[in-house]
């Protein structure tokens, strides 16, 4: 398929090598529910977390130690030998510092969503591939360590704006300090109910 268009792309668990017999492996991630995040009480949640240990900790017998860190810190860790294992977009970047697998465990749709009211959200609705926002002034938001909006947006020229966190994307984006942000909906609709941002976002 072509890297710039918005079709599904896997998301595959990446490995930078091999824990010792008998150790946990060390998984990190960052707070982006209802894929991976902690609750309130401190507890690991989402659809990642559930599928990381129903294949490792229930099916294979292998402990997994999970922390939750800033998205760019945790690609970091993974990077440098101190975490074993993330979930997310194999890209050339991470290519360098780590092995993967060929079988997803997601199939990522991507959709552009914008604020209620935008003067251009009919041509938004035309959109069908990255192409198709380059030379139109507008602006991407996205988040510090996403390596997908890095290669696939903003090194085609396209003007990306980067949120701290995930939530400071889309508080963003409804304070309308850029144009759009392009996301699964599966991840956009539950964050939107929990930061009461609903109303003020929509999907094109």
């Amino acid at each position: 398929m072509s890297g710039r268009a918005l079709l599904p792309l896997i998301f595959c668990v990446l490995f930078p090598q091999a824990s010792t017999a008998g150790e946990p492996l060390k998984y990190v991630f960052t707070h982006y529910p209802p894929a991976n995040y902690q609750t309130e009480t401190g507890e690991y949640k989402g659809f990642f977390v559930d599928i990381v240990r129903e294949a490792l900790a229930e099916r294979m017998a292998i402990p997994v130690a999970i922390s939750i860190f800033p998205w760019k810190r945790c690609q970091k860790l993974l990077e440098e030998g101190d975490a074993d294992m993330i979930t997310t977009i194999p890209t050339p970047e991470r290519s360098m510092y780590t092995v993967t697998h060929a079988k997803p465990i997601w199939i990522k749709k991507w959709r552009v969503h914008t604020y209620v009211g935008h003067p251009h959200i009919n041509e938004f609705h035309k959109v069908v591939k990255i192409d198709d926002l380059r030379d139109r002034s507008y602006t991407v938001i996205s988040y510090i360590g996403n390596g997908w909006s890095k290669s696939m947006i903003e090194d085609v020229d396209i003007p990306v704006f980067n949120a701290t966190t995930v939530e400071g994307m889309y508080r963003m984006l409804a304070a309308k300090r850029g144009d759009m942000i392009i996301e699964d909906d599966i991840l956009v609709a539950p964050a939107l109910r929990q930061l009461g941002l609903t109303h003020q976002i929509v999907a094109t």
